[in-house]
């Protein structure tokens, strides 16, 4: 870190610099949240206890006129109103009365989750219903309070259910189905009403359910809560232990929130009324909880001011260590390069007079890189004749501008030149060529400056382009002066040197973003100019010939079969025929006239195939070199020669065959018939269709060959065979069908006709 403050005075304002924003900043709005927690917790917790026992206290409400609801419903319910209007004359007329009611019940405790039991009692039957059964009232006291054998407990709960009350809810303690004693919430309301009270709906409610709902408010400051009645009498309490005098105090008003003291210290309490039932709902929460979370922010505050500060330092330290690192290595680099002589010396002072010695020698490199800039150029616009729109997109005004080239003309096209050494000419001579190249190059661009912008560029395989461009939209006067420049440059180097030029001229299109597109054209024009040993030749020209060649089917099979047949005459006449009507009566496209040498070429490979001559390679050299660009742009008629010759040489290997021919025919027949004579599926046709001949010309052959016919042939070897069958005791059938016969008839005729005796004569004999 010490070296870091050695030539130090751009990282120290880096460093500053970053730490004034980051230290700073953190440093004050620390403070200023310091001091805006303090109000804003205490304001919180009013706020958020007072909010949140407010929703509790809605969701509480809900719950309440659900009670309030369903006590309506049971008043307007006949069938409840059978039960309290009618005197039950026996326990089976006060089943029956209390089913449907006993069903209602069920169908309420379902759909209200927050009703725990519920019961119905009638004063004329002095009896009381639930979901589940028919109960007396000294049955029912016994089963849901608490055991107790007081009579007078008993008295008072008969006197006050009989009693005409309005919506009144009360805690009880009750028997739970475990045997344990439970806290229950219970609501009273007079049936039908009031006024006219017949009866009443008991309904049991959890405790824990009510708690349950005012738990968020509570569990965040470990407070407690009360719900009290419009009498201000305790419902719930979430502790009992505590004095209710201070919950019941001050609670006139709707919503308070105010400082009180309780035994354990002081606190918050916090009180809203319910504006439906008019119940508080008050929560009791100790102060200590949350000053305890002030003296904690107090705390941590400043603990993160202090921590923000020591990670703006360190922060600013590697900030400022990254963005001096160019410099540092610039300075390295400098040192490295110049020595320590700069070393007592300011950073920025060091580059600054290490980029003035830098512009100087930049000023004296570009003096030599101008020499460069010809060869620059070549390739630069090669590249946008061979790339197309790929290079055209990294043009730029500064790179044309510092290769002195100039491409936006109102119209443009490209000239390719080939330049070919005579066949006369010595192979000594093609320093000749490569000379007469940068001179053509030179004379191309010295023609064009007196009548449009022209560059002359070599691009390899013998060729040279020329990119012309004129201001004047006339398309006519770019293409005379193309032609002229043509036929300017043959003139002189041909007669003088023993060289060929040939030129294929592009379209000419608008703007420069198509010279690639007119330089493929050039390159098509300028291989129709060598296959067809023309010297100058357009695009457009090539355009407007024929564009398909006329090479029959049936021409291509007579081509084959003279060459299958070894009738040399014959098939050079066909080649003869169809190229003089393709390339002398006709003006093909280059495109086409490579398709049309294509097709002659596969033409004598369709024939060697079938012939089964597998020397095929020559051709396929023939046709890569036709499609090779750098083939020396041979003509037309040098493909015809090379066309004719494999023609001659093929016809001449299928003369050879057809003289050896009738020996193996006759070797390959005697030895298939020694392996398939016994098979009596043997024939003159299977045969015929083994070594693909006719049956006609396979009998003409045997009569020939064997001296004698083909069933003659093949009956004398089966009864050859037939003679030891028969020595052996084998039936007569048995040994006709072994020996390869159809049936015995047959047999017995060739037997005969090959021994003078029948098989069964011949076997006597023997025997």
């Amino acid at each position: 870190m010490a070296g870091l403050w050695k030539h130090n005075k751009a990282f120290s304002r880096i460093f500053l610099s970053y730490l004034i924003l980051l230290a700073i900043p953190m440093i004050v709005l620390g403070a200023v949240h310091y001091y805006q927690a303090l109000k804003i917790i205490e304001d919180k917790v009013e706020k958020d206890s007072l909010a949140a026992l407010q929703q509790s206290s809605d969701t509480v409400d809900s719950f309440v006129e659900g009670l309030y609801r369903i006590s309506s419903e049971f008043s307007l319910n006949q069938r409840l109103h059978d039960f309290l209007y009618t005197k039950a004359e026996s326990e089976r007329d006060l089943s029956l009365l209390a089913r449907p009611v006993m069903l209602d019940l069920r169908k309420f405790t379902i759909l209200n989750d927050f009703i725990g039991d519920i019961y119905i009692y009638s004063r004329k039957n002095n009896s009381i219903v639930s979901p589940t059964g028919l109960y007396a009232p000294e049955v029912f006291f016994s089963c849901v309070y608490p055991r107790t054998s007081d009579q007078a407990e008993f008295g008072k709960w008969a006197d006050a259910i009989k009693k005409a009350d309005f919506r009144k809810t009360i805690p009880v303690t009750v028997n739970t189905y475990a045997g344990d004693i439970d806290k229950k919430i219970l609501f009273k309301d007079s049936l039908p009403n009031a006024q006219d009270n017949l009866g009443c709906i008991l309904v049991l409610m959890n405790q824990d359910r009510y708690l349950d709902t005012f738990s968020e408010v509570l569990k965040a400051y470990h407070g407690s809560l009360y719900i009290l009645d419009h009498d201000l009498q305790v419902i719930v309490s979430e502790n009992p232990r505590l004095d209710t005098d201070f919950a019941e105090k001050n609670l006139r008003s709707r919503t308070a929130v105010e400082t009180i003291a309780t035994p354990e210290g002081k606190a918050l309490k916090v009180h809203t009324t319910s504006t439906k039932n008019n119940w508080r709902y008050v929560s009791i929460i100790p102060y200590n909880a949350f000053i305890d979370q002030v003296k904690i922010l107090k705390l941590s505050t400043l603990s993160i001011i202090v921590l923000f500060g020591f990670l703006a330092f360190v922060i600013s330290f590697f900030a400022a260590n990254r963005n001096y690192a160019p410099i540092r290595n610039i300075i390295q680099f400098i040192q490295t390069a110049y020595g320590d002589q700069t070393e007592e010396k300011d950073d920025y002072q060091v580059i600054s007079n290490i980029l003035q010695s830098s512009c100087e020698e930049i000023k004296s490199n570009q003096k030599i890189m101008k020499r460069y800039i010809p060869v620059i150029r070549q390739r630069y616009l090669a590249e946008i004749l061979e790339e197309g729109d790929n290079s055209q997109d990294s043009q730029s005004d500064s790179m044309n501008q510092l290769l002195d080239i100039r491409l936006d003309c109102t119209i443009s096209a490209v000239a390719l030149f080939h330049v070919k050494m005579k066949e006369t000419a010595d192979k000594k001579q093609d320093g000749q060529k490569e000379l007469y190249k940068i001179a053509l190059c030179n004379a191309m661009e010295a023609a064009m400056k007196d009548h449009c912008v022209g560059y002359a560029v070599e691009m390899g395989h013998n060729t040279i382009a020329c990119i012309c461009g004129s201001d004047v939209a006339n398309p006519d006067s770019l293409q005379e002066n193309l032609y002229a420049l043509a036929t300017k440059l043959k003139e002189d180097p041909e007669n003088k040197l023993d060289i060929v030029l040939s030129a294929g001229i592009g379209n000419i299109y608008k703007g420069h973003m198509n010279l690639s597109r007119s330089y493929e054209e050039a390159e098509e024009a300028l291989h129709y100019a060598g296959l067809m040993n023309e010297g100058i030749v357009y695009y457009h020209d090539i355009l407007k010939n024929d564009n398909l060649f006329a090479f029959p089917v049936s021409k291509e099979i007579q081509l084959i079969n003279a060459i299958k047949s070894g009738k040399q005459k014959e098939a050079l006449e066909v080649v003869s025929s169809v190229y003089n009507e393709n390339c002398l009566h006709k003006q093909l496209t280059y495109e086409m006239m490579k398709l049309f040498l294509y097709d002659l070429y596969c033409s004598v490979v369709k024939a060697m195939e079938e012939l089964n001559l597998e020397q095929c390679d020559s051709i396929f050299q023939s046709i890569r070199e036709l499609d090779n660009p750098d083939n020396g742009h041979r003509d037309m008629s040098y493909f015809l020669l090379d066309i004719k010759e494999k023609v001659i040489r093929v016809c001449k290997e299928v003369e050879i065959q057809q003289s050896e021919r009738p020996a193996k025919l006759e070797k390959g027949i005697r030895v298939y018939i020694d392996e398939h004579f016994l098979d009596h599926q043997l024939s003159l046709e299977r045969l015929a269709d083994v070594f693909h001949v006719t049956p006609q010309y396979l009998s003409r052959f045997f009569r020939e060959h064997f001296c004698k016919s083909y069933v003659d042939y093949v009956n004398e070897k089966r009864v050859a065979i037939a003679k030891d069958y028969l020595l052996g005791n084998e039936k007569v059938k048995d040994a006709a069908v072994k020996s390869g016969f159809n049936n015995v008839g047959t047999f017995i005729n060739a037997f005969r006709k090959f021994t003078g005796f029948t098989p069964g004569e011949f076997r006597d004999a023997n025997q």
